[in-house]
């Protein structure tokens, strides 16, 4: 049994559409997996310090800070006027920091099993940004997605097809 022309150009066009759509979140997932991670030493206490502050480098007073370890959350506190905090009695392991729209990525080290390159305090950088129109990567996606559509639509209603008309009938 043969598809007809409509079925024909409708599972191409659904073929098409779900390959390009599944590029969009392939991306977006090795983005994710890949996130830096950075290496911070605790003090000698076993204190974690650090700083919230914005993309120019300003301290960010009173932000809440979150801290994670894969789904469980550990302790939330808030920065002092200088935008700095400190997490108490933290283990050595990986954590994710947010505050104020910023997210951090950070392997704790004992201060006496940290390795020779650490930072000695972890620093978020909150990125809050108006987005006054869509990204570019989108823009692209719906222009080429119109262009698939429309593409489609045209040849759907092109009479000039070599499958032949469907209403035909063939004679002996």
């Amino acid at each position: 049994m043969f598809l007809s022309r409509t079925s024909f150009k409708t599972l191409v066009l659904a073929t098409v559409v779900s390959v390009f759509l599944q590029g969009f979140a392939v991306k977006a997932e090795q983005a994710k997996k890949y996130e830096t991670i950075i290496d911070v030493s605790l003090t000698s206490e076993g204190h974690l310090n650090g700083k919230v502050v914005n993309v120019s480098q300003e301290a960010m007073s009173g932000s809440e800070v979150i801290v994670t370890q894969g789904s469980t959350e550990i302790v939330r506190t808030a920065t002092n006027e200088n935008g700095e905090f400190t997490i108490k009695d933290l283990n050595q392991g990986v954590y994710k920091l947010t505050s104020a729209d910023g997210v951090g990525y950070f392997r704790v080290w004992e201060s006496n099993n940290a390795p020779p390159v650490v930072e000695q305090g972890a620093t978020l950088i909150a990125e809050r940004q108006v987005v006054r129109g869509l990204a570019p990567a989108i823009l692209i996606g719906l222009i080429a997605t119109a262009a698939i559509v429309g593409g489609a639509v045209a040849i759907a209603n092109n009479n000039d097809s070599d499958f032949g008309d469907e209403d035909e009938v063939a004679s002996p």
